[in-house]
């Protein structure tokens, strides 16, 4: 009978031990895979953030100050700008669950790394927004005060930008297993685009 009990006992320890350990498990792989399919939903948002950016650039290219299309390149120019910015507000969003579901701290160093980049790439696309429409819309150098301003502001942004970037670099350096994990999920969400 006192044996029955031991065994009883030692087999009910194993199976709660069981449960633990792949209750464990199963939790890292359920943050993993959020983590990843945050990723690939981020990467998504900022290649069509690209896309509109470039889109834009395409507008002033090859323009004058005294062409009459002058003003609809200018509004195709805000407007491609403007969706860039929403594409990079929705990054921002998927970058912050990919933080939430980090599963350990080199991944949460490289996804708030890519998170203080691209809120810095935000802030710099919306001073660029702000200075063509301040040198556009009032007349051309209305406020040259405040242009001077928001070209240093823009000058900070990039610097904070390029900082960012390297702890991006380094980060993807201390595991070549998120490298690698990285550079996977970056072919996943191309093929996914393309």
């Amino acid at each position: 009978m006192e044996r029955k009990k031991i065994i009883l006992i030692i087999l009910i320890i194993a199976v709660l031990a069981g449960c633990v350990i792949g209750g464990y498990y199963a939790y890292g792989h359920y943050m993993n895979q959020k983590f990843e399919e945050n990723f690939k939903l981020q990467y998504q948002a900022a290649i069509n953030a690209q896309k509109h950016d470039n889109a834009s650039e395409k507008y002033l290219k090859g323009n004058s100050f005294s062409k009459p299309d002058y003003e609809d390149a200018v509004n195709n120019y805000l407007t491609d700008q403007n969706k860039s910015v929403n594409y990079l507000k929705q990054r921002i969003k998927y970058l912050e669950e990919m933080e939430k579901y980090s599963p350990d701290e080199i991944h949460k160093k490289y996804t708030e790394a890519l998170m203080n980049n691209n809120l810095e790439n935000l802030k710099f696309s919306q001073l660029n927004i702000e200075l063509l429409k301040l040198l556009v819309w009032p007349g051309v150098f209305s406020n040259e005060t405040r242009a001077k301003e928001i070209q240093s502001q823009m000058n900070d942004t990039l610097q904070k930008m390029e900082i960012s970037e390297n702890e991006i670099s380094k980060a993807k350096l201390q595991s070549s297993e998120l490298n690698n994990q990285i550079q996977n999920l970056t072919e996943q969400a191309e093929m996914a685009i393309y």
